[in-house]
């Protein structure tokens, strides 16, 4: 590559040893200088791949399938080998989303802090310098939760807005829906990450679900949470 050996002593007419830096890339080529004159071989080096083994959230491993809030700024440690000997610009993505920053802590751990999200079944990326490791379906993002409701029982009419509070509901406005009994509200505004309000729909009597669903299928739910007047 472009990086010198450490050492290179001189064994004989037709050999030199040479004690090979650090270094992380692939397919490197090697370089001979004697005197003035030099010779190059082609493609005939390369350092070991960087390799990820599994990524850790918070101060304890969460097995193969990590998981963080849908509000990001988690620390995500990715745990391997071959990380390299010093910072080489490692950066590490959550899905397709990079991390908002990350440190290079040693040879076998990489930390990151986590953007936002709210997908499930993530691949995580590892790039370094020319190289990159992945790992599939490791990480998810919390499903959301419903607590409750500002109204619990509605007349058979559309009426005032309803506003439910619960928990990773998303951190921007995504195309949240929500369904009252079966029926999607006539139209819902997102708040914050703990609130959003919808419109109902027409209704009937009874105990319903309230289904809280983002952009890409993540669920929540709470089971009897309101009801129609009866006729």
């Amino acid at each position: 590559g472009g990086t010198g050996a450490e050492v290179t002593p001189w064994a004989s007419d037709s050999a030199v040893t040479a004690k090979v830096a650090a270094g992380v890339s692939l397919e490197l080529g090697v370089t001979l200088t004697v005197a003035l004159r030099e010779n190059t071989l082609s493609q005939a080096f390369t350092y070991d791949a960087v390799r990820v083994a599994t990524p850790l959230t918070g101060s304890a491993a969460s097995g193969p399938n990590s998981n963080g809030p849908m509000v990001g700024a988690i620390t995500i440690t990715m745990i391997g080998s071959n990380l390299a000997h010093n910072d080489y610009t490692g950066a590490v993505r959550v899905g397709h989303t990079g991390c908002q920053g990350s440190e290079w802590v040693s040879e076998s751990a990489i930390v990151c802090k986590e953007s936002t999200g709210l997908l499930n079944s993530l691949s995580i990326i590892l790039s370094l310098a020319v190289q990159f490791s992945s790992l599939s379906v490791v990480f998810t993002y919390n499903h959301p939760e419903i607590d409750s409701s500002t109204i619990t029982n509605l007349p058979n009419q559309p009426s005032d807005p309803v506003t439910i509070f619960g928990a990773n509901l998303a951190t921007y406005q995504n195309t949240a829906r929500v369904r009252l009994a079966g029926t999607s509200t006539q139209a819902t505004t997102w708040y914050s990450d703990t609130s959003t309000r919808c419109r109902s729909s027409f209704g009937i009597s009874g105990s319903h679900l309230i289904v809280f669903t983002t952009a890409r299928a993540s669920i929540g739910t709470l089971t009897n949470a309101v009801s129609y007047d009866a006729p």
